[in-house]
């Protein structure tokens, strides 16, 4: 009886914080604020008393984090769902979240270092700018664009101030006019002659 009215307890200093702030905890993904606050609730009842953890095993943010996850398991498993791969968000933020191989940050950097040097190889078909065509700042300043004019139409990325020296190449007052690509038109810099470069 005595463990089941502790259970009892803590349960409720969660729904409490969850009625609180109306949302998980900074440390789950995105992917699971889609549930709401009644569902998550409601998932709480049906939580074993083993996955409970003790405040004094943890400090209070790890066992909240513990007993959200275990909310969203059982709300996937009566979803259908696998939520397996639900994990917090690193102390470091989300760009250290991992595959097991390599974390956010790092594939960012790597993607950065290939463009510059496709940049550097193409100069006369390459441009950066800080203000997109209508000569507002990149995403308000501290930003700037930077794309290669291809055979099949333009690519660009952002990228903070702090890189704008990595990439060798014309800087315009504003960028070029933008024709709508997205992430899917990547392939267009396939398009580049590589043979230029090799003679």
């Amino acid at each position: 009886m005595a463990e089941f009215i502790e259970r009892e307890a803590a349960l409720e200093s969660v729904r409490e914080k969850l009625r609180i702030s109306e949302s998980l905890p900074d440390c789950i993904s995105k992917r699971a604020s889609v549930f709401t606050l009644a569902s998550m609730n409601d998932s709480l009842k049906s939580i074993p008393a083993s996955d409970v953890v003790s405040r004094d095993a943890y400090d209070q943010t790890d066992w909240e984090r513990c007993v959200a996850l275990a909310q969203l398991k059982e709300i996937g498993k009566g979803l259908g769902e696998r939520m397996d791969d639900v994990r917090p968000v690193p102390k470091g933020g989300i760009g250290e979240m991992s595959d097991g191989y390599h974390t956010f940050n790092g594939l960012y950097y790597q993607r950065m270092i290939l463009f510059a040097t496709l940049v550097k190889a193409y100069k006369d078909k390459a441009w950066k700018s800080h203000r997109h065509e209508d000569g507002e700042l990149c995403f308000g300043g501290g930003w700037f664009i930077v794309g290669i004019d291809t055979p099949e139409g333009s690519y660009t990325y952002h990228y903070e101030d702090k890189d704008w020296d990595r990439f060798d190449c014309v800087a315009l007052p504003e960028a070029k006019h933008w024709d709508g690509h997205t992430e899917e038109d990547v392939t267009r810099l396939l398009s580049l002659d590589v043979m230029r470069t090799t003679t």
